[in-house]
């Protein structure tokens, strides 16, 4: 802890650590040569000799005074100003700013199920069109089949109809002869 003392001659404060107690030293100012106390020692208070002097020094504490005066009542003026207005809007400041970062938190997590939901209906979809496009390729492969089937059965009507016309003209050929035959033996009767 430092030792605060004035010279005896000029009234320089002089600050010294507490090691050195009791050590002589001189004044930096005056160069007058001084005892470090043990102990701080409160300024020296001026002594008024005059009329002039003490007129002054009244002079000074009333205008110390005054500037007190009105440093406490600006201080004070300031504190209910802030106490009027600056903490209530620094309340409504914090409200407000509470109830944005509450309504941001929510959007966020509004946002992060609707992200969530979307994902989960991408994926049905996408799922669906998969099993789409394999039910239209069954049914494509199915037609593709019955058209095969349909097509061959066609050819086998046509090949088995062609069978009966050749039969059928065979027939009609053979119905034909055998009937010339029997119109030749009734004229020879």
């Amino acid at each position: 802890m430092d030792i605060t003392f004035n010279c005896d001659k000029c009234g320089q404060q002089i600050v010294i650590d507490e090691a050195g107690a009791g050590l002589g030293v001189e004044c930096p100012k005056c160069g007058q040569p001084l005892e470090v106390p043990h102990m701080s020692k409160p300024p020296a208070v001026p002594t008024l000799s005059s009329a002039s002097d003490r007129q002054h020094f009244v002079s000074t504490k009333t205008f110390a005074l005054s500037f007190f005066a009105a440093g406490a009542a600006v201080l004070i003026a300031g504190v209910v100003f802030y106490l009027a207005l600056v903490n209530p809007l620094q309340v409504q400041v914090e409200k407000l700013t509470n109830t944005v970062n509450h309504n941001a938190d929510a959007a966020n997590r509004e946002t992060t199920r609707l992200g969530a939901a979307l994902d989960s209906l991408t994926d049905t979809v996408n799922h669906n069109a998969e099993a789409a496009n394999r039910a239209t390729r069954k049914l494509g492969d199915a037609l593709d089949s019955l058209t095969d089937t349909v097509n061959h059965n066609a050819e086998a009507a046509n090949r088995a109809t062609r069978k009966l016309g050749d039969a059928l003209d065979s027939l009609t050929d053979t119905v034909n002869h055998n009937a010339e035959i029997a119109n030749y033996n009734n004229r020879l009767r």
